[in-house]
């Protein structure tokens, strides 16, 4: 869909749009699949608005388990009041598997008091993935019992990022990370650089190879263990800092 769009107080309930794997690349976005939200002439702008609305129990291949929210600047996206829970993207034919509740990119995200929860991703991103190229910006959503793993064996083979993969670039800011796990690496966030979070709670699985909670993917400089309990292997960023708020 190349339009602006805005969904309230809706429910998109066991939607699959996986029979389009059958094209090359196909299958994106269980309930929603978004391309633009405006024209594509770089000054017109467009919202992709979605609020107070539930998905639950969709399935794709590729890209976006429940949504694929994909945008062209100066567009945006707003997700407000939502709940994405239990939905899954599976290997397409190209073996992406991106977002098992929400993949977005190419534009601004706003996401706030929203809940992924029990979402799958069969590559990256159990809960949330997002390509980085424009700023995310993350406030009270809560991540909770996410997986991304090639299967549901007791040692899958891959899996980035149980809670949240990509590129980096986003801000979250009293957020909940609990009980989210990947079969390789990053029980909780898989990302690049420029990545900022203001955690509230994140009792996470460790993954099964590498980067306990969060895994930045360019690293060169250690990070203090005391934050979340890393491997001695674990290194961060430079740009990257996640702040624990102050007890109370």
């Amino acid at each position: 869909m190349l339009s602006a769009l805005t969904v309230e107080g809706s429910t998109f309930l066991n939607n699959d749009s996986s029979s389009g794997s059958t094209s090359s690349g196909h299958g994106a976005g269980g309930a929603i699949y978004t391309d633009g939200a405006s024209k594509r002439d770089g000054t017109t702008s467009g919202t992709i608005a979605i609020r107070d609305s539930v998905f639950r129990g969709n399935t794709s291949t590729g890209e976006g388990g429940a949504a694929f929210t994909w945008i062209y600047p100066p567009d945006q996206v707003i997700i407000e009041r939502t709940t994405f829970q239990s939905n899954t993207v599976l290997l397409n034919d190209r073996e992406n598997a991106l977002g098992g509740g929400l993949r977005h990119g190419n534009g601004l995200l706003t996401l706030s008091d929203t809940t992924f929860a029990y979402n799958v991703a069969r590559r990256q991103g159990g809960g949330f993935w997002t390509d980085g190229s424009h700023p995310a910006t993350l406030t009270n959503v809560t991540f909770a019992h996410n997986r991304a793993a090639s299967d549901d064996t007791a040692a899958p083979e891959d899996g980035l990022g149980g809670a949240i993969a990509g590129g980096g670039n986003f801000t979250c800011t009293n957020c909940t990370l609990a009980y989210n796990d990947a079969g390789n690496q990053a029980g909780a966030i898989y990302g690049g650089e420029d990545i900022t979070c203001r955690i509230r709670y994140w009792p996470t699985i460790p993954a099964a190879t590498s980067g306990g909670c969060i895994r930045p993917v360019r690293s060169n400089t250690p990070m203090a263990a005391a934050i979340c309990n890393f491997p001695p292997r674990m290194r961060a960023t430079r740009r990257t800092s996640f702040v624990l708020p102050q007890s109370r």
